[in-house]
């Protein structure tokens, strides 16, 4: 991220409010990504609860 601002602000020379896009897209995707993300690790423990409680044959 630094990169991109340092190319941004000295070599292109764009200013404008990239940064504030930037942390914004950031954190759009953590916002999307982090649901997600719990869902899926919360079934993956319900499956293994399931089939540890399940008697073996």
């Amino acid at each position: 991220m630094a990169v991109m601002v340092g190319y941004d602000q000295g070599v292109a020379c764009l200013g404008g409010d990239f940064l504030a896009n930037a942390f914004a897209g950031a954190a759009l995707l953590v916002g999307i990504t982090l649901p997600v993300f719990y869902v899926a690790s919360w079934m993956v423990v319900a499956v293994r609860r399931r089939s540890a409680g399940a008697p073996r044959q």
